[in-house]
Protein backbone atom coordinates (compact mmCIF):
# COMPACT_ATOMS: atom_id res chain seq x y z
CA UNK A 1 0.00 0.00 0.00
CA UNK A 2 1.12 3.35 -0.44
CA UNK A 3 3.10 4.97 2.18
CA UNK A 4 1.60 8.43 1.20
CA UNK A 5 -2.03 6.75 1.47
CA UNK A 6 -0.88 5.25 4.55
CA UNK A 7 0.12 9.04 6.26
CA UNK A 8 -3.87 9.91 5.82
CA UNK A 9 -4.50 7.49 9.15
CA UNK A 10 -1.49 8.33 10.91
CA UNK A 11 -1.30 8.13 14.86
CA UNK A 12 -2.49 11.29 16.19
CA UNK A 13 0.92 11.16 18.24
CA UNK A 14 3.23 9.77 15.97
CA UNK A 15 3.29 11.52 12.14
CA UNK A 16 5.30 8.59 10.94
CA UNK A 17 3.72 5.85 12.66
CA UNK A 18 -0.05 4.00 12.49
CA UNK A 19 -1.93 1.62 14.70
CA UNK A 20 -2.61 -1.70 12.94
CA UNK A 21 -5.00 -4.39 14.29
CA UNK A 22 -3.94 -7.92 12.98
CA UNK A 23 -7.36 -9.71 13.03
CA UNK A 24 -5.34 -13.05 12.56
CA UNK A 25 -4.07 -12.47 16.45
CA UNK A 26 -6.60 -9.69 17.76
CA UNK A 27 -4.10 -7.35 18.57
CA UNK A 28 -3.00 -3.47 18.30
CA UNK A 29 0.74 -2.47 17.28
CA UNK A 30 1.63 0.94 16.78
CA UNK A 31 3.94 0.60 13.97
CA UNK A 32 5.86 2.37 11.39
CA UNK A 33 4.16 3.20 8.33
CA UNK A 34 7.36 2.07 6.19
CA UNK A 35 7.07 -1.40 7.52
CA UNK A 36 3.43 -2.15 7.17
CA UNK A 37 1.08 -2.52 4.54
CA UNK A 38 3.85 -4.52 2.51
CA UNK A 39 6.10 -8.03 1.58
CA UNK A 40 9.88 -7.17 1.14
CA UNK A 41 10.81 -7.10 -2.28
CA UNK A 42 7.44 -7.97 -3.65
CA UNK A 43 7.99 -5.15 -6.56
CA UNK A 44 10.88 -5.18 -8.60
CA UNK A 45 12.40 -1.67 -8.59
CA UNK A 46 10.96 -1.12 -12.42
CA UNK A 47 7.27 -1.84 -11.30
CA UNK A 48 7.90 0.33 -8.13
CA UNK A 49 9.00 3.07 -10.36
CA UNK A 50 6.50 2.43 -12.27
CA UNK A 51 3.74 2.94 -9.72
CA UNK A 52 5.22 5.80 -8.53
CA UNK A 53 5.86 7.57 -12.20
CA UNK A 54 2.13 6.50 -13.32
CA UNK A 55 0.08 5.54 -11.07
CA UNK A 56 0.34 7.19 -7.29
CA UNK A 57 2.38 10.63 -8.02
CA UNK A 58 0.08 11.72 -10.63
CA UNK A 59 -3.26 11.19 -8.61
CA UNK A 60 -1.60 12.38 -5.38
CA UNK A 61 -2.89 16.61 -5.79
CA UNK A 62 -6.24 15.30 -6.78
CA UNK A 63 -6.68 13.29 -3.71
CA UNK A 64 -5.45 16.05 -1.84
CA UNK A 65 -7.92 17.94 -3.35
CA UNK A 66 -10.51 16.20 -2.32
CA UNK A 67 -9.94 15.54 1.41
CA UNK A 68 -9.64 19.55 1.44
CA UNK A 69 -13.16 20.10 0.05
CA UNK A 70 -11.99 20.94 -3.75
CA UNK A 71 -13.33 20.38 -6.82
CA UNK A 72 -11.00 18.97 -9.14
CA UNK A 73 -11.19 18.49 -13.35
CA UNK A 74 -11.87 15.90 -15.66
CA UNK A 75 -8.01 14.99 -15.89
CA UNK A 76 -7.95 15.02 -12.08
CA UNK A 77 -10.94 12.42 -11.96
CA UNK A 78 -9.42 10.25 -14.31
CA UNK A 79 -6.59 10.60 -12.18
CA UNK A 80 -8.25 9.31 -8.84
CA UNK A 81 -9.88 6.53 -11.19
CA UNK A 82 -6.53 5.12 -12.19
CA UNK A 83 -5.22 5.08 -8.65
CA UNK A 84 -8.36 3.06 -7.21
CA UNK A 85 -8.25 0.85 -10.18
CA UNK A 86 -4.33 0.23 -8.99
CA UNK A 87 -5.80 -0.34 -5.18
CA UNK A 88 -8.26 -2.59 -6.37
CA UNK A 89 -5.33 -4.89 -7.70
CA UNK A 90 -2.91 -4.87 -5.64
CA UNK A 91 -4.17 -5.97 -2.22
CA UNK A 92 -4.44 -10.05 -1.70
CA UNK A 93 -7.82 -10.00 -2.03
CA UNK A 94 -8.10 -9.74 -5.69
CA UNK A 95 -4.74 -12.20 -6.26
CA UNK A 96 -6.56 -14.70 -4.56
CA UNK A 97 -9.47 -14.60 -7.14
CA UNK A 98 -6.86 -14.04 -10.39
CA UNK A 99 -5.66 -17.75 -8.96
CA UNK A 100 -9.03 -19.26 -8.19
CA UNK A 101 -10.33 -18.06 -12.00
CA UNK A 102 -7.00 -19.49 -13.64
CA UNK A 103 -7.81 -22.94 -14.30
CA UNK A 104 -11.33 -22.24 -15.20
CA UNK A 105 -9.73 -18.95 -17.80
CA UNK A 106 -7.30 -21.50 -19.27
CA UNK A 107 -10.03 -24.15 -19.85
CA UNK A 108 -12.03 -21.34 -21.99
CA UNK A 109 -8.63 -20.13 -23.81
CA UNK A 110 -8.39 -24.01 -25.27
CA UNK A 111 -12.23 -24.14 -26.11
CA UNK A 112 -11.54 -20.87 -28.33
CA UNK A 113 -8.49 -22.70 -29.84
CA UNK A 114 -10.13 -25.71 -30.33
CA UNK A 115 -13.11 -23.86 -32.31
CA UNK A 116 -10.92 -21.97 -34.12
CA UNK A 117 -8.68 -24.32 -36.00
CA UNK A 118 -10.98 -27.60 -36.09
CA UNK A 119 -11.85 -26.84 -39.37
CA UNK A 120 -8.43 -25.41 -40.56
CA UNK A 121 -6.47 -28.57 -40.00
CA UNK A 122 -5.84 -28.49 -43.77
CA UNK A 123 -4.62 -25.05 -43.55
CA UNK A 124 -1.24 -26.49 -41.84
CA UNK A 125 -1.07 -29.80 -43.58
CA UNK A 126 -2.57 -31.82 -41.42
CA UNK A 127 -5.71 -33.60 -40.47
CA UNK A 128 -8.11 -32.28 -37.88
CA UNK A 129 -7.91 -35.40 -35.77
CA UNK A 130 -3.87 -34.77 -35.11
CA UNK A 131 -4.42 -30.98 -34.82
CA UNK A 132 -6.91 -31.66 -32.15
CA UNK A 133 -4.43 -33.99 -30.24
CA UNK A 134 -1.30 -31.92 -30.05
CA UNK A 135 -3.89 -28.57 -28.43
CA UNK A 136 -4.87 -31.50 -25.97
CA UNK A 137 -0.63 -32.04 -25.37
CA UNK A 138 0.13 -28.44 -25.36
CA UNK A 139 -2.75 -27.98 -22.75
CA UNK A 140 -1.74 -30.65 -20.79
CA UNK A 141 1.94 -30.38 -20.87
CA UNK A 142 3.58 -27.37 -22.20
CA UNK A 143 0.80 -25.00 -20.73
CA UNK A 144 0.96 -25.72 -16.96
CA UNK A 145 -0.05 -22.91 -15.03
CA UNK A 146 1.67 -22.60 -11.65
CA UNK A 147 0.10 -19.34 -10.43
CA UNK A 148 1.26 -17.84 -6.81
CA UNK A 149 0.51 -14.51 -5.24
CA UNK A 150 4.03 -13.60 -6.78
CA UNK A 151 3.67 -14.61 -10.12
CA UNK A 152 3.66 -11.55 -12.56
CA UNK A 153 0.25 -12.13 -14.28
CA UNK A 154 -0.86 -11.69 -10.51
CA UNK A 155 1.17 -8.91 -9.36
CA UNK A 156 1.52 -6.52 -11.77
CA UNK A 157 -0.50 -3.60 -11.95
CA UNK A 158 -2.74 -3.28 -15.45
CA UNK A 159 -4.93 -0.47 -16.14
CA UNK A 160 -8.37 -2.08 -16.99
CA UNK A 161 -9.89 0.82 -19.36
CA UNK A 162 -12.85 -0.58 -18.36
CA UNK A 163 -12.82 -0.05 -14.75
CA UNK A 164 -11.41 3.32 -14.97
CA UNK A 165 -14.17 4.50 -17.17
CA UNK A 166 -16.83 3.33 -15.05
CA UNK A 167 -15.61 4.73 -12.16
CA UNK A 168 -15.24 7.73 -13.66
CA UNK A 169 -18.57 7.70 -14.62
CA UNK A 170 -19.97 7.51 -11.48
CA UNK A 171 -21.67 9.88 -9.15
CA UNK A 172 -19.09 10.43 -6.25
CA UNK A 173 -19.65 12.20 -3.11
CA UNK A 174 -16.99 13.00 -0.96
CA UNK A 175 -17.68 12.30 2.84
CA UNK A 176 -15.89 14.60 5.44
CA UNK A 177 -16.70 14.05 8.94
CA UNK A 178 -16.36 16.61 11.74
CA UNK A 179 -17.73 14.73 14.44
CA UNK A 180 -16.11 12.23 16.99
CA UNK A 181 -16.44 9.49 14.65
CA UNK A 182 -13.60 8.83 12.70
CA UNK A 183 -12.96 6.47 9.62
CA UNK A 184 -10.05 3.93 9.30
CA UNK A 185 -8.50 1.68 6.48
CA UNK A 186 -7.55 -1.92 5.87
CA UNK A 187 -6.13 -4.50 3.54
CA UNK A 188 -9.06 -3.75 0.66
CA UNK A 189 -9.40 -0.13 0.66
CA UNK A 190 -11.98 0.24 -2.05
CA UNK A 191 -14.98 -1.44 -1.48
CA UNK A 192 -17.44 -2.70 -3.69
CA UNK A 193 -20.30 -5.95 -3.68
CA UNK A 194 -18.72 -8.53 -5.66
CA UNK A 195 -22.20 -9.81 -6.25
CA UNK A 196 -23.21 -6.65 -7.63
CA UNK A 197 -20.17 -5.73 -9.76
CA UNK A 198 -19.35 -1.79 -10.08
CA UNK A 199 -21.56 -1.03 -13.05
CA UNK A 200 -25.12 -2.06 -11.88
CA UNK A 201 -28.13 0.15 -10.63
CA UNK A 202 -27.41 -0.54 -7.02
CA UNK A 203 -23.81 -0.95 -7.43
CA UNK A 204 -21.58 1.43 -5.30
CA UNK A 205 -17.68 1.92 -3.65
CA UNK A 206 -16.15 3.39 -0.95
CA UNK A 207 -12.92 4.17 -0.40
CA UNK A 208 -11.31 6.05 2.54
CA UNK A 209 -9.28 9.06 1.85
CA UNK A 210 -8.45 9.82 5.31
CA UNK A 211 -9.66 9.58 9.30
CA UNK A 212 -11.60 12.16 8.36
CA UNK A 213 -12.55 12.03 4.68
CA UNK A 214 -14.19 8.74 2.41
CA UNK A 215 -14.86 8.97 -1.34
CA UNK A 216 -18.28 7.30 -2.20
CA UNK A 217 -19.21 6.28 -5.70
CA UNK A 218 -22.98 4.69 -6.77
CA UNK A 219 -25.23 5.78 -9.99
CA UNK A 220 -27.10 7.88 -7.55
CA UNK A 221 -27.48 10.77 -9.65
CA UNK A 222 -27.05 14.37 -8.39
CA UNK A 223 -29.40 17.96 -9.26
CA UNK A 224 -28.00 19.08 -12.49
CA UNK A 225 -25.49 17.78 -14.51
CA UNK A 226 -22.97 17.44 -11.63
CA UNK A 227 -21.14 14.23 -10.78
CA UNK A 228 -19.23 15.48 -7.43
CA UNK A 229 -20.64 16.83 -4.32
CA UNK A 230 -19.43 17.38 -0.51
CA UNK A 231 -21.56 15.48 2.51
CA UNK A 232 -20.97 15.93 6.36
CA UNK A 233 -22.37 11.85 6.24
CA UNK A 234 -24.42 10.79 9.73
CA UNK A 235 -22.82 8.33 12.26
CA UNK A 236 -24.84 6.28 11.04
CA UNK A 237 -22.89 6.31 7.38
CA UNK A 238 -19.66 6.49 8.79
CA UNK A 239 -20.29 3.53 11.16
CA UNK A 240 -21.77 1.61 8.36
CA UNK A 241 -18.37 2.78 6.07
CA UNK A 242 -15.93 1.42 8.80
CA UNK A 243 -18.05 -2.07 9.10
CA UNK A 244 -17.32 -2.55 5.55
CA UNK A 245 -13.57 -1.90 5.93
CA UNK A 246 -13.25 -4.42 8.82
CA UNK A 247 -15.74 -7.08 7.35
CA UNK A 248 -13.39 -6.90 3.73
CA UNK A 249 -9.96 -7.03 5.44
CA UNK A 250 -7.90 -10.01 4.46
CA UNK A 251 -6.11 -9.35 8.07
CA UNK A 252 -4.73 -5.96 8.33
CA UNK A 253 -6.70 -2.48 9.63
CA UNK A 254 -4.96 0.83 9.96
CA UNK A 255 -6.06 3.78 11.85
CA UNK A 256 -4.63 6.93 13.91
CA UNK A 257 -5.76 5.46 17.15
CA UNK A 258 -6.24 2.28 19.27
CA UNK A 259 -9.62 1.68 19.18
CA UNK A 260 -11.26 -0.78 21.03
CA UNK A 261 -14.31 -0.87 18.89
CA UNK A 262 -12.33 -2.43 16.25
CA UNK A 263 -11.39 -5.38 17.95
CA UNK A 264 -15.20 -5.70 18.77
CA UNK A 265 -16.51 -5.15 15.38
CA UNK A 266 -14.21 -7.89 13.96
CA UNK A 267 -14.92 -10.47 16.70
CA UNK A 268 -18.88 -10.03 15.05
CA UNK A 269 -20.45 -12.28 12.51
CA UNK A 270 -20.25 -10.59 9.38
CA UNK A 271 -24.00 -9.60 8.33
CA UNK A 272 -25.38 -8.41 5.12
CA UNK A 273 -23.70 -4.68 4.70
CA UNK A 274 -26.36 -1.77 4.39
CA UNK A 275 -26.23 0.44 0.97
CA UNK A 276 -25.47 3.71 1.30
CA UNK A 277 -28.92 6.09 0.32
CA UNK A 278 -28.70 9.40 0.11
CA UNK A 279 -31.34 11.93 0.37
Amino acid sequence: MPQNYLRQFASTSNPDKVWQYDKSKGEFKLLPIKAVGKRKDFYDGPTEQWLNNYIEGPANYALDKLRSGQDIDDEGRTRVAIYLDSMLKRVPHLRRRLLEIAPEKKKRLFETIRNDLESRATDYGTTSATLMSEIDRLEKEGYVENLSMTDDLVRQQWVSPEIVKTIHSMTWRVLATRRPERFLTGDRPVFFTERIGLSGQESEFTFPLSEGVVLHGSWQQLKGQRTLEYLEPRPAIVKEINRRQIFAADRFLFSHQNAPWIMKVSEESPRRLNRIVFP
